[in-house]
């Protein structure tokens, strides 16, 4: 039974052998490289951590720098000598288009008032008289059906 074993697995490397070859060529090799980069963790991996925090504390810090200079930038342009000619001149612009749409809409409504003024209103009718002249709520004569309860109730206990 092993013979028939050696039989299979060598005919087996005689079909695939270059790519097992291959596979395991590869497998050794990233294996020591992971050996390389696990040894050079632990021979300097402090300093690996003490690096990577003055890294982030140096982009911190960075930051907002950056953040403060963006600011300060902003504050300069908005305060431009020529930008805040052009929103004064485009800010009376608006006003002025803001005033002729407020008179036309003025005289729009005058208009409207002037010809409801003329239009002469008609009288009102009188109110209609109702069928029932004679109802009073108090006496409880009516001509509809009065409150009859469903016909449940609940017991309320006493």
């Amino acid at each position: 039974m092993v013979a028939s074993m050696a039989g299979l697995l060598a005919s087996f490397l005689r079909a695939r052998g270059v790519l097992v070859l291959g596979a395991a060529g590869a497998a050794l090799f990233y294996l020591d490289m992971l050996d390389e980069a696990v040894a050079f963790v632990q021979s300097y991996g402090w300093f690996l951590l003490l690096g990577a925090g003055v890294v982030l504390y140096a982009d911190h810090h960075l930051g907002q720098l950056l953040v403060r200079w963006d600011v300060a930038r902003s504050l300069q342009a908005a305060n431009d000598p020529n930008r805040v000619d052009i929103l004064r001149i485009e800010a009376r612009k608006a006003r002025e288009r803001q005033q002729l749409e407020l008179e036309a809409q003025s005289k729009a409504h005058k208009e409207a008032a002037a010809v409801k003024k003329k239009e002469v209103r008609k009288p009102a009718s009188p109110p209609r008289r109702s069928e029932h002249d004679d109802y009073n709520p108090l006496t409880g004569a009516t001509s509809t059906a009065r409150y009859k309860p469903s016909g449940f109730a609940r017991p309320r206990g006493g």
